[in-house]
């Protein structure tokens, strides 16, 4: 029988252990493009719905579990992205696209897909201005989130789209939240990680409570491979 001193020495280990075993590995950069030398950085929490981002209750999508394994240059070929207010260029030029899983705890549901591009180049989660792909991973290759086919992105309810850029100092959300338009078309979206690319064509919307801003014409098209299994990564 153990002593009561022992007991406890040995259920603390357990314990440690256990805590131990959730705490993701880094991971290299992978996906569809050229690494980024040395691999993705940092890391942090996102804003899950500030009124920064007009009350939505999506912000940046939840918590990042990890930094993301898929970090990929953006090569003007199979990621790249143009966003226009009318014909004219807005003063956004991402330098990474990226994929990671998101979720405010491990074995929670809805599991969410976070896919979109970054202007840091460690493609640190919430960090820089950005696009962000915000899906929910059980209602892939559903009809709420078809596979091959356009996707109405004003009336996607399994997936949040958001552009979040710093202009004058202030944050700045335009998206689907009220609506939007235009299409998303998911060639590939893998509900277990793997490759995840798209092309799209939108009019996204202020997010904010009292909009003020015009809408921005976002297009382009995305091709990054998240490495990681949600699993994998909570296990």
């Amino acid at each position: 029988m153990l002593r009561p001193a022992v007991f406890a020495l040995t259920l603390g280990a357990l314990l440690l252990a256990a805590c131990d075993a959730d705490e993701p590995a880094p991971a290299g950069p992978v996906g569809g493009g050229n690494p980024v030398p040395g691999g993705s950085t940092g890391g942090g929490e996102v804003d899950a719905g500030s009124p920064a981002d007009g009350g939505s209750g999506v912000g940046d999508g939840g918590t990042a579990l990890r930094t993301p394994s898929g970090c990929v240059e953006v090569d003007g070929l199979n990621n790249r992205l143009l966003v226009t207010l009318g014909e004219t260029p807005i003063d956004f030029e991402p330098t990474r696209a990226f994929a990671t899983w998101v979720d405010q705890a491990c074995g929670e549901t809805p599991r969410r897909l976070m896919i979109g591009f970054t202007d840091d180049d460690g493609c640190r989660v919430g960090v820089g201005d950005r696009l962000l792909f915000l899906v929910d991973a059980e209602e892939i290759g559903s009809g709420l989130v078809p596979i091959g086919a356009p996707m109405q992105i004003a009336f996607a309810e399994a997936m949040d789209v958001r552009l979040i850029r710093d202009v004058g100092g202030a944050r700045v959300v335009h998206g689907n939240c009220e609506g939007g338009d235009g299409v998303v078309t998911w060639d590939f979206l893998d509900a277990e990680g793997g490759r995840q690319a798209a092309a799209f064509d939108m009019t996204l919307t202020d997010c904010a409570d009292e909009p003020s801003e015009f809408p921005l014409t976002v297009a382009g098209a995305l091709d990054v491979t998240l490495e990681d299994t949600f699993d994998a990564i909570c296990r």
